[in-house]
């Protein structure tokens, strides 16, 4: 498997994990529903991982100087820009064979950023 596809795969999964996160802070009522069940869990065993882009984020997303919506822009905005890195790295015929991967990555972080309030269709 090619690092291209290789890193964007598990940029899918980080981008899922933030996804529904943001959902959550959506859709909850309380504190506790808006970070999720099993919160504290779900991030300490994030921070432990041996990689270096999920315990970024995992900081980020535990800072409780900054209101949760503001954490999760700056994840969303973090996620967009390791997306643009990923991009940059492709050949052509890379794109052009994980174009449909790439644009489910592209078109959830769009998502989130509109749910977040971040978002203005141009």
């Amino acid at each position: 498997m090619g690092t291209f596809v290789k890193n964007l795969q598990k940029l899918r999964i980080i981008v899922s994990f933030y996804r529904n996160q943001v959902y959550f802070w959506w859709c909850g009522k309380t504190d506790e529903e808006k970070l999720g069940f099993g919160f504290k869990l779900r991030c300490e065993t994030i921070a432990n991982s041996i990689d270096p882009t999920q315990r970024e984020l995992v900081s980020i997303l535990m800072d409780e100087s900054l209101p949760l919506q503001k954490r999760l822009m700056a994840i969303v905005s973090r996620l967009e820009a390791l997306l643009e890195e990923l991009k940059e790295t492709a050949t052509g015929q890379e794109m052009e064979a994980y174009r449909g991967l790439y644009e489910t990555v592209y078109f959830d972080l769009t998502e989130m950023k509109s749910v977040l309030g971040d978002f203005v269709a141009e």
